[in-house]
Parts: C-alpha cells; sequence; structure tokens
C-alpha cells in the first residue's frame, strides 16, 4: 500500500521535473535571441513558460498537417536538451550566486509543495467537460490532423482550446492515456514554485527583489487553489489560463518595479508578456481583453520609458510579432477550419466554406455557455431575456459566486482590507507607484468577464492579480524593510495554504466527516484500486445512430463521451454526413438547417424550448441580453 503511493507520487513527481527542465530549455534557447546568457532562478522558471508556449504554437502548426504523435514532443525535447546544454555554464553556478535560495526550509516547502501536488495527481479523471468533449478533443487530434467542421458533430470540439493539443503530446509513451495525470500538474507544480521562491525572497532579499518576491509569493493561494477538486488531474482549460494570465502578471508587475534594468532584460520580460497571453487566449478566449490590454501598456512603456536603442527594438519586435502573430495567426486559423467562424460559438466573422457550422448552432452555443456562466439555464425568463441585472445577480452568487472562495471571496476581501489601510496610512497614499498599472489591464478584463460570461473560475485570475497588486504596493508604499520579514513570510505562507483548509470545510464533502478527516482526505490520496495511480473507471454506454447519409455516429446514453471511438456526440444530427465518404479526417458537413436532436443535452428541455422561443421573438438588438448574445 505505501509502496504504491510512493511509488505514483515520485513517477509524476519525476516526470515534471524531466519535462519542466526541457521546456525551460527551449525557453533559454529563445531567451538568448535577445543577447542574454545570464540566468537567475526566476529567469529559468520564466523560460519555462515560454517554452509552453513554443510547443503550443509548434502543435498548432502541426496539426493542419498531422495529428499529434510523439514527434512534437522528440523536436521539444531535443530543443530542451540544446537550450539546457547551451546554458550549462550559468545554470552550473546558479544556486552559488543567489545564496539566499539555499535555506533549508526553502527546499523544505519546494520538496512539500512538489509531493503534494505529484500524490494529488495520482487521481481519476471525473471533471464534467473532460468527460463531455475534452478527451474526445485529444483523441481527434493524436488520430487526425485538424478536421474541418468538426462543430457540426458536437460543438464543444470546435471551441479550439490549444491547451488541449498540449496534454495529446504528452499523452504517449508510460503516460498513454493518463495524460491527466501530468499536464495540469505541471503547470501547477511550476506556478506554485514561484510563489514559494517569492516567500523566500521576501525574508531574505532586499529592495527591489523583496518587493517582487511579495507579489509572487501571493500567487500561492491562487495557484494552491487550482489544485483542489477536481481540476488537477482533468483537461479544464482554465488551469493554463489562470497559470499563463499570472505568472504573464508577474512578469508585467517587474517590468514596471525595475524601469533602469538592463534594456535586454526589459525587452525580453515584455515579450514574455505578450507571448504568454498570447498562449492564455488560445486556451481560453476571456484572457482576450487582458492581452490586449497588457500588449497596450508593455508597448508604451517600453517606448516612453525604457527607450531600447534601433537594434534592440528591431529585435523585441521581430520576436514578439512572429510568437504573438503565429500564435494568433495559426489559433484563428484551426479554429476556422474546426467550424467556419474564426471565434467560435460566437456567430462573428463567418467564413464562406462548405463546412461552416450553422448560424443557430454557434448563437445557441454562445447563448448556454453564456447562461452556464450566469447560472439561469434553468430560468426560461432570463432565456428570453426577460429577466433585470437586479433579478439574476443574486441567483448567481448563491449558485456561483460562492461556490468557490478562493475564486472570488478571498480576493475582493483582500483588495478591501488594502483600500482601507491605504486610507489609513496618508502617507502611502502620497507614493507614486508605476507598478499599479498593472491592475488597469486586470479591472478591464474582469469588467468583460462579468457582463459577458461572469463563470467564477475565468473571472477569478483577474481578480487575483488586483489583488496582489494592491497587497505589494502597500507594501512597498509602507515602508516594507521595517516590517518583521518573518511575519510576512508567515501571513503569505497561511493565505497560500488556505486553499488547503478552506476547500474541504466550505466544499461538497460529505458533512458526517470531521473537519480533519475532510481535510485530510481532499488534500492527501491513499491507494486506489490500482497500486501506484486511480484509475478512471467511468465508461460510457453507447448506442448508434445512422444519420441520412449512412454515417454511423456513437451516442452516449448518459450524455458523456468519455474515451469512446470516434465519431461519437450527444446530439446526432440527422443531415450530418462527411465531406468523403468514410473518411472521417475529410471533415463533417450539414445539408439544410440546424437539426441537431436533444441539444444542447437531453435534460436540458427548459432551456432549449426557452432559447427556441428567444429566437422566434427576434429580440430588438438593443436589448441588454441579445447584446450578450450577439
Amino acid at each position: 500500500m505505501i509502496l504504491g503511493i510512493v511509488a505514483g507520487t515520485l513517477s509524476i513527481l519525476a516526470t515534471h521535473l524531466v519535462l519542466a527542465a526541457l521546456l525551460a530549455g527551449v525557453g533559454l534557447l529563445i531567451r538568448r535571441g535577445f543577447g542574454l546568457t545570464g540566468v537567475t532562478i526566476r529567469d529559468l522558471l520564466v523560460a519555462f513558460w515560454v517554452g509552453v508556449a513554443a510547443a503550443v504554437l509548434l502543435l498548432l502548426v502541426w496539426t493542419f498537417a498531422w495529428p499529434v504523435t510523439a514527434v512534437p514532443l522528440v523536436i521539444v525535447g531535443l530543443a530542451g536538451v540544446a537550450g539546457l546544454a547551451r546554458s550549462r555554464r550559468e545554470l552550473g553556478g546558479l544556486i552559488a550566486r543567489e545564496q539566499w535560495s539555499r535555506a533549508g526550509w526553502v527546499l523544505a516547502l519546494l520538496v512539500l509543495s512538489s509531493l503534494w501536488i505529484a500524490n494529488k495527481a495520482r487521481a481519476p479523471l471525473s471533471n464534467t467537460d473532460s468527460s463531455l468533449y475534452h478527451l474526445q478533443g485529444l483523441l481527434w487530434a493524436q488520430e487526425y490532423a485538424t478536421v474541418p467542421g468538426l462543430a457540426n458533430l458536437f460543438g464543444g470540439l470546435a471551441f479550439n482550446n490549444a491547451s488541449l493539443l498540449f496534454a495529446a503530446m504528452l499523452d504517449v509513451g508510460p503516460w498513454d492515456g493518463r495524460a491527466h495525470h501530468i499536464a495540469n500538474g505541471l503547470l501547477t507544480q511550476v506556478l506554485l514554485w514561484h510563489g514559494l521562491l517569492g516567500i523566500a525572497r521576501v525574508v531574505r532579499s532586499t529592495g527591489a527583489d523583496r518587493v517582487q518576491g511579495f507579489f509572487e509569493a501571493m500567487l500561492v493561494a491562487p495557484a494552491a487553489n487550482l489544485a483542489m477538486e477536481d481540476r488537477l488531474t482533468s483537461y479544464v482549460t482554465d488551469v493554463p489560463m489562470a497559470a499563463f494570465v499570472l505568472v504573464a502578471a508577474a512578469q508585467l508587475h517587474l517590468l514596471l518595479l525595475r524601469p533602469d534594468d538592463d534594456p535586454r532584460e526589459s525587452a525580453w520580460r515584455g515579450f514574455t508578456i505578450l507571448t504568454l497571453l498570447a498562449a492564455a487566449v488560445t486556451f481560453k478566449v476571456p484572457a482576450a481583453p487582458l492581452a490586449v490590454a497588457c500588449a497596450v501598456l508593455v508597448t508604451a512603456w517600453l517606448l516612453l520609458r525604457v527607450r531600447p536603442g534601433p537594434s534592440l527594438r528591431k529585435t523585441a519586435a521581430l520576436w514578439s510579432f512572429g510568437a504573438v502573430g503565429g500564435l494568433a495567426a495559426a489559433w484563428l486559423a484551426r479554429g476556422a477550419l474546426l467550424s467556419g467562424y474564426l471565434l467560435f460559438p460566437s456567430s462573428r466573422f463567418p467564413l464562406p466554406v462548405e463546412w461552416r457550422a450553422p448560424e443557430a448552432l454557434a448563437r445557441g452555443e454562445f447563448a448556454f455557455a453564456a447562461h452556464s456562466s450566469f447560472a439561469t439555464v434553468e430560468r426560461p425568463a432570463a432565456v428570453m431575456g426577460q429577466m433585470s441585472f437586479v433579478e439574476w445577480l443574486p441567483g448567481w452568487w448563491s449558485i456561483s459566486g460562492s461556490s468557490d472562495l478562493h475564486y472570488l471571496a478571498v480576493p475582493a476581501v483582500i483588495l478591501f482590507v488594502c483600500a482601507i489601510a491605504w486610507v489609513l496610512l496618508r502617507g502611502a497614499r502620497r507614493t507614486a507607484l508605476a507598478t499599479l498599472w498593472v491592475a488597469v489591464p486586470a479591472a478591464i478584463a474582469a469588467a468583460v468577464w462579468f457582463v459577458v460570461a461572469p463563470e467564477p473560475r475565468y473571472g477569478a485570475p483577474f481578480l487575483w492579480i488586483m489583488a496582489c497588486v494592491a497587497a505589494t504596493a502597500l507594501f512597498q508604499a509602507a515602508a516594507g524593510a521595517r516590517a518583521s520579514t518573518r511575519a510576512v513570510a508567515v501571513a503569505l505562507l497561511l493565505l497560500g495554504v488556505s486553499p488547503l483548509v478552506v476547500s474541504p470545510l466550505h466544499g461538497p464533502l460529505d458533512r458526517r466527516l470531521g473537519p480533519v478527516r475532510r481535510i485530510v482526505k481532499q488534500n492527501l490520496l491513499l491507494p486506489g484500486p490500482a497500486a501506484w495511480l486511480h484509475p478512471t473507471t467511468e465508461r460510457p454506454v453507447l448506442s448508434q445512430y445512422t444519420t441520412q447519409s449512412g454515417l454511423v455516429l456513437n451516442v452516449p446514453d448518459g450524455g458523456h463521451c468519455w474515451d469512446a471511438p470516434l465519431p461519437c456526440t450527444r446530439n446526432p444530427a440527422p443531415n450530418l454526413r462527411l465531406r468523403v465518404a468514410g473518411d472521417l479526417g475529410s471533415g463533417f458537413v450539414v445539408d439544410g438547417p440546424w437539426a441537431m436532436e436533444d441539444w444542447p443535452a437531453p435534460q436540458r428541455k427548459r432551456f432549449r424550448n426557452a432559447w427556441a422561443e428567444h429566437e422566434r421573438r427576434h429580440v430588438d438588438a438593443a436589448r441588454p441580453w441579445n447584446r450578450i448574445f450577439d
């Protein structure tokens, strides 16, 4: 029993360490393009995220011609080895140069957090969205190049989440069919390292490095919260989006905090911010407003404050436009192939292609996603546009807003407390801090999120960025150097581990268990039916549906395809056909109007009927609900 726990945990941790090193090597290779050879611990961690973004760009381009096999992973691995080899001298003296990281308690924190994540990552896949369409998205990516018109088979397959391609790349070798044990866990693992090393800097560093350490230390709480419930061992796309957004915000804070650094360092930071946010958008569209606002801020700061020379400006522009433009172009083109729209499920920007999904499907999928976010799926009045803001807000908060306190409530409380403290510290109010600008793009993104689709897990990173900015500004302006470093570090650590306590006590675990048992049960994964890893035992019960063209579809009785054989959908359409008979890779076409059955799900008849009535009435475009859906 104990050996099984140890073996499973260490196998996941070893995989995380190898992948983290290789992806960091890719990032270090790109970093050299800016003329930078020196490496700090922070540089190494940031290089990891750049390496992941580079892998995503490779995968997006790759899938236009080939399915995702082991070959992209080999390419990334070779590039990572080359990057590590090129930087071997700098890496060899890394710990010696940053002696603050050699403290025993720092190593203990890193080891404990890494083992905790690896242990929790042994859990089975149980997430609803992953069983609904994430697993199917992986199967399509592994079996075929990008398939035109997948939206016509099932809408969720065309949401174009690039993080599923990254997971598909890892789903090889010993992890074939088990990538959910390592994909999101890897990103959460490295994000936690950022935060824990930030706590160490608060204690053992000085000046601007200590202030930046405080900001990064604040990331421990949202990072730890990503590991709660079923998100860690799933393919949910809000985990990679949140991780990339938070790291990009930390880099933006560092850029504004150190305006007098080497211009090459500033240019590199600007590049990383833009690249990470572009990758975040390919994972989840809610990151787009933040990405656009940050792009304006970063560009203005580099040109007006840093003022790099002509050669460096050219280098930064080429790298930034290449990375951001490449990610955007490849992602949009892939979306166009999957659905016939650039930004499906939005019905805007339709393309004149044979495989374009019916506009009614696009509008319906967008409406269902929006109402799911507003917690109004089962409220026909809201679906038909007859419910005001005051009427839906209480229901949204009771169902969604308070479901996980670390999504909205905790960062909101931090913001409130910091605002009160700012008012009381009159001297702090007169302190001009450029780093406060980091909160502006986050506020814009939060406002758009709340108006369009306020699903708490999508907006949480934006609120946490504002909370991090507020707390760090207060720490800096209130002469944090005079405060007890140990007291501050302990407070940050307590905040960071709070999800480990709050989530089990506030969450849906069996209330008959005592509080201690609930905390232990959610944070430590004991052996399951398998010795090393807990298997995913759910299997769909399938029936077959034959379309008018003779295409045979697998339809799950429970509505979730899991890893059922392709093609699988819970919304079969009688007029669906293949573009080329007998060739699934050729794509799917609908002959005639939208005719999907049981859309959006068999148990959602009230929504289906209300939405049909909404469409029949053609609500005036000036009405707020219609503006959201359009």
